[in-house]
């Protein structure tokens, strides 16, 4: 049996998750350019990587719906049984402008034979459209060694922060002017996109790292003594948690159904609020022992239940081979 995933995004769940699939091979195709161009060349690529190798079995990461799409219609059409890894944005646009495509991400997850997702929040939301959703959280990511850097602050924060409309980027610049000045916040991602009046506003303790590369982003993160990564959608779990708890660190994450269901140990949890975070920052200064200790604890229990759901993954995808039937029964 040969298996694909897919991917126009090298993205590291999907990186981690195909590696750990028995027999699965990784292929990603890129190509930075206006739609117009980049879409029929992608969609190009992604038909003679099928033609070439003639899987029986395809997982391909949503974003990209373009992507999807095509497995969902010429993928099934060859055959292919279709696998979507469906991040939060491949579950229903996020932007406005591009409701009126709810109806065609709701047929793409009742065509799918699994779509996965990462908590309960949102297989419910699958099951309502007519899918078929296997729980799988991201794994615990193998971060690169790194040598850990002089920081600038007594205490450092990381705020993990791609400047996108669900991170309230603004209440966490707001809550450093209320921290004492030697605890110093080093924002990640490109600030350009927040605007020019961040940097004239921004308090002294707060530093705008614009976008690293990994081995600096993880030296980074490994160099802070707590990380904060926030979100106002309930149903998401943000990437820079599992970074955290790989790295050890003490995390301050958004009081949301989803991560309290999942991060249990080692977190301080806040409001989006400023001056809801400036507490939660304290507080997890004044605990960043125990935390830790909680942390590297919790770290042992979610590699542990993580295996557990892959291995039933795995079972399901290697039971196609022989009832097609009973294999969408199981999931």
């Amino acid at each position: 049996m040969t298996s694909l995933w897919i991917t126009w995004e090298d993205h590291r769940r999907s990186r981690e998750l195909a590696r750990s699939l028995d027999g699965m091979k990784y292929v990603v195709h890129e190509l930075d350019a206006f739609f117009l161009l980049r879409y029929p060349v992608l969609l190009f690529k992604t038909w003679r990587s099928l033609e070439r190798e003639r899987p029986a079995l395809v997982c391909v990461q949503n974003p990209s719906v373009v992507l999807t799409a095509f497995m969902c219609t010429v993928g099934k059409a060859l055959g292919c049984v279709i696998v979507v890894d469906a991040h939060n944005a491949g579950l229903a646009p996020h932007r406005r402008a591009l409701s009126f495509l709810r109806p065609l991400y709701r047929f793409l997850q009742k065509r799918a034979d699994i779509t996965i997702v990462t908590n309960p929040s949102l297989a419910a939301d699958v099951r309502r459209s007519g899918g078929r959703p296997f729980v799988l959280p991201d794994k615990i990511p193998s971060l690169p060694d790194v040598v850990r850097t002089n920081l600038p602050g007594r205490f450092n924060i990381a705020f993990i922060c791609t400047f996108a409309e669900d991170e309230p980027y603004l209440e966490v610049i707001q809550s450093a002017a209320l921290l004492p000045g030697n605890v110093v916040i080093h924002i990640t991602g490109n600030y350009q996109k927040g605007g020019e009046s961040l940097l004239r506003n921004k308090p002294g303790n707060v530093i705008f790292t614009g976008f690293l590369p990994e081995l600096d982003y993880v030296a980074l993160l490994a160099s802070c003594d707590a990380i904060i990564d926030l979100t106002m959608r309930d149903d998401c779990l943000v990437c820079g948690a599992y970074e955290g708890v790989a790295l050890g660190k003490p995390l301050i994450l958004s009081d949301t159904t989803a991560s309290r269901h999942y991060f249990t140990k080692g977190v301080i949890y806040t409001l989006n609020h400023h001056v809801a975070v400036t507490r939660s920052i304290l507080e997890c200064l004044s605990r960043r022992d125990q935390l830790r200790d909680e942390i590297v604890e919790f770290r042992s229990e979610l590699a542990n239940a993580w295996e557990t759901s892959k291995r039933r993954l795995q079972r399901l995808i290697n039971a196609y081979s022989t009832d097609r039937v009973k294999f969408r029964e199981d999931v």
